[in-house]
């Protein structure tokens, strides 16, 4: 078969373009013929179809001007290059992924234009949800699930930002008039969790499909565990690191932590770790992947403190690879990933007590930990199989494409 996938960065930013590019590994492994298409980012590593990719647009810029914004919204400079892009490659299958406010729905029309079949991927809240998270002024928020779309507009949901939330109030608004995430073939969702949200917003039942995640893994290297936890991720504040600090802050003397990532929150979480966890918290900045392979499988066990609903964190799934327990907050999809004493340790978010609890647990119970951490490994192989996910994947991109 002949796969495009379709995705605003054409880089390993985060966790829908590792999965994007380890997909597309496996579908090259198997003899299929396998394209990229997304914005003229400078940091891509895809580009042989870079003379059709539209200008990337820096969205979080100081300014942005009023062309840029609509831009935003519906974004036709995207949709002609990607038709020019589909006349030429000629794809059995588009495989979509993140294209909000970059590439916009308007590829989705183009998509169906050209009559070629297409699924994606929800790697966030996206086609629900303006700003991505379900999250907004610091709690939990499914308004626009709801309905109540001008909220985005009232409560600055998109950045806290008059501007941005308007444009992110107009996106959603065309795409539903125009009905264009209707247009598509297949909608994957990784959780149940947002399967339920995305059906009881209207779409239809039999387009809505469950399909749990998974990585592409090497075998892990077994390693000694050290006493300290791991936090690794982007710096942000719907992602609670600050109630972790607290939290490490709180626990005995054996607890200590490592923060891999960065972002916007860093400077804030340095300031916050000087005042409750001096020389307890060690900031790592941007870490590759090899090397937090390795940190994962010597840590007692990685944190997930997020205060927003997340959908299925890559984190959790790389974790299980390391053989490391999870320390998580018990929101969104993760309680299906993570079962409470078994593959690792559920709380509430935002409890600091209940999380410094469960730190000093696993810090006083070498045994414990290790434990958790082969149970994840053993769901890993079992549940999120990366064999069973392709096997499943290619059967999806058959369908849509008889």
């Amino acid at each position: 078969m002949r796969i495009v996938h379709v995705n605003k960065f054409l880089y390993r930013r985060g966790g829908a373009e590792r999965y994007m590019f380890d997909v597309a590994r496996a579908l090259k492994r198997r003899r299929h013929d396998v394209f990229f298409f997304g914005t003229a980012h400078p940091d891509n590593v895809e580009g042989e179809y870079r003379r059709y990719y539209p200008p990337y647009r820096d969205f979080v810029a100081p300014r942005v001007g009023l062309r840029t914004a609509l831009g935003a919204v519906w974004s036709r400079a995207a949709a002609e290059k990607f038709q020019a892009f589909l006349a030429d490659v000629k794809p059995d299958v588009a495989h979509l992924h993140n294209i909000a406010y970059h590439l916009t729905p308007a590829v989705v029309a183009a998509l169906a234009r050209a009559g070629v079949p297409a699924v994606i991927t929800l790697h966030d809240y996206n086609l629900l949800c303006p700003n991505h998270y379900f999250y907004s002024r610091d709690e939990p928020c499914f308004r626009c699930t709801e309905k109540k779309y001008f909220s985005c507009i009232t409560r600055r949901c998109v950045k806290g930002k008059l501007g941005a939330s308007t444009v992110g109030y107009l996106a959603h608004f065309v795409a539903r008039r125009k009905k264009v995430y209707h247009k598509l073939d297949r909608i994957l969702a990784p959780s149940a969790f947002l399967s339920e949200k995305v059906r009881a917003a209207g779409y239809d039942y039999g387009r809505v499909l469950f399909l749990p995640p998974a990585i592409d893994i090497k075998e892990s290297e077994s390693r000694r565990k050290q006493n300290y936890f791991l936090y690794a991720g982007r710096l942000a504040p719907q992602k609670g690191v600050d109630v972790l600090i607290q939290a490490v802050g709180l626990a005995g003397p054996k607890v200590r932590l490592k923060v891999a990532g960065s972002g916007p929150e860093e400077a804030n979480l340095v300031e916050t770790a000087k005042g409750y966890a001096a020389d307890k918290v060690e900031f790592l900045g941007h870490v590759d992947a090899r090397r937090l392979a390795g940190l994962m499988a010597s840590a007692r066990a990685v944190v997930v403190p997020s205060r927003w609903p997340e959908n299925t964190p890559a984190v959790v799934l790389e974790a299980f690879a390391a053989g490391a327990a999870v320390v998580a907050s018990r929101v969104g999809g993760v309680p299906e990933m993570v079962e409470d004493g078994v593959e690792g340790l559920l709380v509430e978010a935002e409890d600091v007590r209940e999380l410094a609890a469960a730190l000093e647990l696993l810090a006083g119970d070498a045994r414990k930990g290790r434990k958790l951490g082969a149970a994840g490994r053993a769901r890993l192989e079992s549940d999120y199989s990366f064999k069973e996910h392709m096997a499943r994947l290619l059967e999806v991109y058959r369908e849509v494409a008889a």
